[in-house]
């Protein structure tokens, strides 16, 4: 059995906030590698979906989720093509309705110069996106002191 880590660093008496994360990712191979760097960071609560109408719909269900996940090209609809545009989509959603939580963009391009989003992932073969996902949450729970 792999030996599980938590990415916090705690303060004395003080346990580290318990994200749930709505991850937006069609590709289920990256979605899976995606999930295993969040639960290496000690994330319990992981909602997967695939695809824009899909995740404005629960952000819309439900007041759960603390942190999103996603990648910038999906479909915007169920059985539709990819849209290059979906990332950018989701951002301005949560942005016009005021809706703060953290976004962190995680794709096979580097988008970190994206405004509006908390942090950026480089997925690919040569990048250690558990590392990156720690450095989030490092960020993340630094802002909570």
């Amino acid at each position: 059995q792999a030996k599980s880590f938590m990415c916090h660093r705690v303060k004395k008496g003080r346990m580290p906030m318990e994200y749930n994360v709505l991850l937006i990712e069609d590709n289920v191979y990256k979605a899976i590698d995606i999930e295993r760097a969040l639960e290496s960071c000690g994330v319990k609560n992981i909602t997967r979906v695939g695809y824009l109408e899909d995740a404005i719909e629960k952000m819309e269900d439900t007041n759960f989720f603390n942190l999103i996940v996603t990648d910038m090209r999906y479909p915007l609809h169920r059985g539709e093509r990819k849209n290059v545009e979906a990332g950018f989509k989701m951002i301005e959603y949560l942005k016009n309705r005021k809706i703060e939580i953290p976004i962190v963009i995680c794709s096979t391009s580097n988008y970190e110069t994206v405004t509006d989003v908390f942090g950026s992932v480089w997925y690919n073969e040569l990048n250690d996106i558990r590392r990156d996902f720690r450095k989030i949450f490092a960020k993340l729970e630094a802002l909570k002191r």
